[in-house]
């Protein structure tokens, strides 16, 4: 069963040829700042806004990365329908551009694997937070198989649990050769004046280049950081450190404001890869001090 598109037309454009141009536009599709895109990426942060508002810091984030045939995404819950932690089971995600087929080997994988998880497409049904992000992923590589994961809130410790059930499924597929990429989706602070937000989103940016996935968490409770997706972050992070990752970069970052020019009430938008490890032109960047190759917007200390 195809499920029903819920931001089709109001996330992104409704006709597969405009998206593809509008995606073209952004510069998915070619390398961003002459960069090659990279192997050994375990798992990547990205935003799930309107094309409009966070295109730019997305894009900049999957012409970067070698997207596998395996992708697992991880999406908050903000409908509060359906099970704590949903795994899409009979839905088919589709956007303009076609129908994904669905991972269901690894789906049943990783709900075997952990208690916590159900299958259940109630909390998939009207959620935008996985839809969002598709027409990043399809485009940069239309074969890929999907799993879908729709958190809710829950414990650090629960957090963890999925997580090691998670990288020991993609333990087992890369035993047999087969790549996965965890892709979490998430914006950053909510609707507080620019010089708040963006010093909240840096305390958050800092924390998963750093694979600090308890400070994240602690990060958020503590100084009430209105980020809508750290479960789906914290759980990705932990997931993607034991399956390697040892290395975090900032690909992007923007606010609400670089669209709107609205500094009173923003929205942060993030896009940060965690790989394998820094490879020999990073070291040589960091030597020379120059910029990360961040997307220009409002928080320009964020690098």
């Amino acid at each position: 069963m195809t499920r029903r598109s819920v931001v089709s037309g109001l996330y992104f454009p409704e006709s597969a040829g405009h998206l593809s141009q509008v995606l073209a536009g952004l510069g998915q599709g070619s390398s961003a700042g002459g960069a090659s895109r990279v192997d050994g990426v375990r798992g990547v942060v990205v935003p799930h806004a309107s094309i409009e508002y966070c295109g730019k810091v997305a894009a900049a984030l999957w012409s970067r990365v070698r997207v596998p045939d395996h992708v697992l995404v991880i999406g908050p819950n903000h409908t509060g329908l359906g099970a704590v932690a949903a795994v899409a089971d009979r839905f088919s995600y589709s956007t303009p551009s076609g129908t994904f087929e669905m991972d269901r080997d690894m789906a049943a994988a990783i709900v075997d694997a952990c208690p916590l998880l159900a299958f259940d497409d109630l909390a998939h049904h009207e959620e935008h937070s996985i839809e969002a992000v598709l027409p990043y992923i399809q485009a940069a590589n239309p074969s890929v198989r999907l799993t879908a994961l729709c958190l809710r809130s829950m414990s650090y410790s629960d957090c963890a649990r999925i997580a090691t059930s998670i990288a020991g499924v993609v333990a087992c597929f890369r035993d047999r050769g087969e790549e996965v990429l965890l892709v979490a989706s998430s914006d950053l602070n909510h609707n507080e004046p620019l010089r708040i937000g963006a010093r909240k989103d840096r305390m958050v940016l800092d924390r998963m280049v750093g694979l600090d996935a308890p400070g994240l968490y602690q990060a958020v409770v503590e100084h009430h950081i209105t980020m809508c997706g750290v479960v789906p972050v914290v759980v990705m992070m932990l997931a993607a450190r034991e399956a390697g990752a040892g290395y975090g970069e900032l690909v992007g970052y923007q606010t609400s404001m670089d669209c709107t020019g609205d500094a009173s009430s923003v929205v942060g938008y993030g896009a940060v890869m965690l790989r394998d490890r820094c490879p020999a032109d990073e070291f040589r960047r960091l030597d020379r001090g120059s910029g990360a190759g961040v997307v220009a917007g409002s928080c320009g200390d964020c690098r």
